[in-house]
């Protein structure tokens, strides 16, 4: 049977489960399940909405019991997508932020979705991840591996305020939904001047001189892990952030977790 794209309210369930609705997205021609809404828990930040996805939900009879883990940046582009305007600005990036997922600050490369460790923590150090690209395509000037693990050379994307398309040909856009065009058409999509007329503004990825490693915080247990993430502001009329930010800071938003039985669900490390 055809897939169901679009919100599923959910039915009456046991009282000691909390009911979740749940959204059916396309991602790259598979359906993938996300809860609706997104995740906001406590004051929002990231690492707040992770904790929060450990628990279970009840849907339905169909799914009496469904757990979450957090989407990749490109699941994430993917399901922000689907019917931008009606569900995640007017919901998600008006009033608050999007927080996409994870990346590496690197000086030369900026690493999206980066493997897991033994323990199940993001790998920070730089040497690990370069040498992840071996086993990457390089297409169009960016490296795209298993898992929604991409890396963006520095001089594939600049900061600033630019338009949608530039913005959407940028080696940044393109990691971050991982593709293999030299587009991201679902970022071009949620950025064109029909949402936001005063174009975009990428900032948050400044340059490093040393490896992100030799940083002491937790910021210290994961010193250069960064969340990359979309928020906008109508005071300004309409422009679109792309922004990249410290795991710790205490910015409330929002965060999309999938499905761990949905068809498009992924192996994790």
């Amino acid at each position: 049977m055809e897939s169901q794209y679009g919100i599923i309210k959910a039915q009456p369930g046991p009282k000691y489960l909390p009911e979740t609705d749940i959204l059916h997205v396309n991602h790259k021609g598979k359906t993938l399940v996300t809860r609706s809404p997104a995740f906001r828990a406590g004051n929002g930040t990231y690492l707040d909405n992770l904790a929060a996805m450990q628990q279970p939900f009840y849907h339905s009879s169909e799914q009496p019991v469904m757990h979450f883990q957090p989407a990749t940046t490109s699941e994430s582009v993917s399901i922000a997508s689907h019917d931008f305007a009606g569900l995640a600005k007017p919901q998600i990036l008006d009033p608050s932020w999007l927080q996409l997922g994870w990346y590496v600050l690197a000086p030369e490369l900026i690493f999206m979705n980066p493997p897991k460790d033994g323990r199940g923590n993001p790998i920070t150090d730089e040497k690990a991840l370069k040498a992840f690209l071996n086993k990457c395509t390089k297409v169009h000037g960016i490296y795209l591996g298993n898992n929604d693990f991409s890396a963006a050379p520095r001089e594939s994307f600049r900061q600033g305020i630019q338009e949608s398309r530039e913005f959407a040909e940028s080696g940044l856009a393109r990691a971050l939904e991982h593709v293999d065009g030299n587009s991201a058409p679902l970022l071009e999509k949620i950025s064109s001047k029909g949402h936001y007329p005063r174009d975009v503004d990428v900032c948050g990825y400044d340059e490093v001189t040393e490896p992100i490693l030799r940083v002491a915080s937790l910021y210290q247990f994961h010193p250069g892990l960064r969340v990359a993430s979309l928020y906008s502001l109508r005071s300004l009329g309409g422009r679109l952030f792309i922004v990249g930010y410290g795991q710790g800071d205490n910015r409330g938003g929002c965060a999309f977790g999938v499905s761990q039985t949905g068809e498009a669900s992924r192996a994790q490390g």
